[in-house]
């Protein structure tokens, strides 16, 4: 247990200072794991009490699904100002003061409000990769960010010199990116050598294959016998062969398995061989 705040104030009534050390101190007591969430902490002095006001940042993680997810937003392409005001003009405004319930009148502007919106700024879905990529430093951020700037500069200006400072930034960056994540998959094999699971799962990563449980997810079986329960599984895993072949239709016209035999060549000269 630990104290988060510890700041003295003095009190509104004549700015007289605080006496007593208890009164000096702001305090929230937080086991050591919630402790360490806590960004920073402080005290505000309000003008509606004579009691400052205790605050504190606290960091917040969200947890992502993993694969991909949606993002919903409006499209701006084909939006005109001037049709979407005129559309706006045009709504029957009247029908939200046909009610005294502020309730009512706040849903009856909405839909018509809406109306208007989704007219000129539909809705669309886009689909967004919520895994994140560790190989992406903070100094690679830093320099993805210069290599915006540099595109709105050269979008604004239209200079030949500005976009061909932008290309080059562009294509130097997109090279650090391939580099550090080849080094960060090639630093993950070497540290995870002898671990084949994590190799796998690095391996799968890498190429995006998706990894599908095979565990056995339910078993209805009312036995407790261990004895009786290993010859249920006997009888089932030794006549599960001929079940399935029952259920495939036999083809005349398809190969045997023998014929995938090489046969030796042997030659008439040879001779056979004798123990």
């Amino acid at each position: 247990m630990g104290t988060l705040v510890y700041q003295p104030f003095e009190s509104k009534l004549g700015n007289v200072p605080a006496s007593s050390p208890k009164d000096n101190l702001w305090s929230e007591n937080v086991d050591g794991k919630r402790r360490n969430n806590i960004v920073s902490t402080g005290v505000s002095h309000v003008s509606l009490s004579d009691h400052g006001l205790v605050y504190a940042f606290r960091k917040i993680s969200i947890n992502s699904p993993k694969g991909h997810s949606t993002l919903t937003y409006r499209k701006f392409n084909n939006f005109d100002s001037a049709r979407f005001r005129y559309d706006i003009s045009t709504q029957d405004w009247d029908r939200v003061n046909n009610s005294d319930d502020p309730n009512v009148m706040w849903d009856i502007w909405k839909k018509l409000f809406f109306l208007c919106v989704d007219k000129h700024a539909p809705l669309r879905t886009k689909r967004i990769r919520t895994s994140k990529s560790p190989w992406i430093t903070p100094q690679l951020k830093k320099r993805m960010h210069y290599k915006d700037v540099l595109k709105v500069k050269a979008i604004r200006s239209g200079n030949a010199c500005d976009w061909l400072m932008f290309k080059k930034c562009r294509n130097a960056i997109n090279n650090e990116i391939k580099q550090a994540k080849e080094q960060f998959f090639k630093n993950a094999l070497r540290e995870n050598k002898g671990n084949s699971r994590m190799t796998w799962r690095i391996i799968n990563e890498l190429t995006s294959r998706k990894i599908h449980s095979s565990s056995v997810k339910e078993i209805k079986l009312d036995i407790s016998d261990p004895r009786e329960l290993s010859f249920v599984f006997n009888d089932h895993f030794s006549s599960i062969g001929l079940k399935l072949i029952n259920t495939i239709q036999k083809n005349r016209d398809a190969p045997s398995s023998l014929d995938y035999i090489k046969r030796p060549n042997i030659d008439s000269n040879s001779k056979p061989l004798t123990a």
